[in-house]
């Protein structure tokens, strides 16, 4: 082989690597909601619900839009209830609907208790949408331009098998 067609090879390989690996670099080097998210427990209460709990850090540039738990029986998924035990997320109001707080920049913990079990649901994953504030400098004009970017994420994964 010549090194023409060795350095091409590598060449193809290095850009097929970097097209790949771009949307996932960009996903988490942009703007996060939230970082340093440790589990600290999940456990089954009386086999009709689970109890998770977490800790995370809250980036103050975001803001809540949406939050749901979704559970997965043989990759099926499915919105599943839960109950806010911090009452920091969300509660319900009186015509049903429930309304997202939003917490503010430090560290928080996530307490809710989920209608789902191994029995009922293979895993389960709590997904979030925050708006968040980006600001971009322009070099011509040196302006400042704030906007904002809907970022969807999952917050956890969790096997319940």
């Amino acid at each position: 082989m010549s090194n023409l067609t060795i350095s091409t090879a590598f060449g193809l390989l290095g850009l097929f690597t970097i097209i790949n690996l771009y949307p996932y670099v960009v996903d988490h080097l942009g703007v996060q909601p939230y970082t340093s998210v440790n589990k600290v427990f999940v456990e089954t209460k009386d086999n009709k619900r689970t109890e998770i709990g977490y800790w995370f850090k809250k980036n103050g540039a975001c803001d809540i839009k949406g939050f749901e738990v979704v559970g997965f029986r043989s990759n099926v998924p499915e919105v599943v209830g839960y109950l806010d035990l911090n009452k920091e997320i969300a509660h319900r109001l009186s015509s049903g609907q429930v309304e997202l707080y939003n917490r503010l920049e430090g560290t928080h913990f996530l307490h809710i208790s989920v209608n789902a079990t191994k029995i009922t649901h293979d895993y389960l994953e709590i997904r979030t949408r925050h708006s968040c504030a980006e600001e971009n400098k322009y070099r011509k004009t040196g302006k400042v331009i704030v906007s904002y970017k809907i970022v969807s994420k999952v917050f956890a994964k969790i096997r319940l098998r």
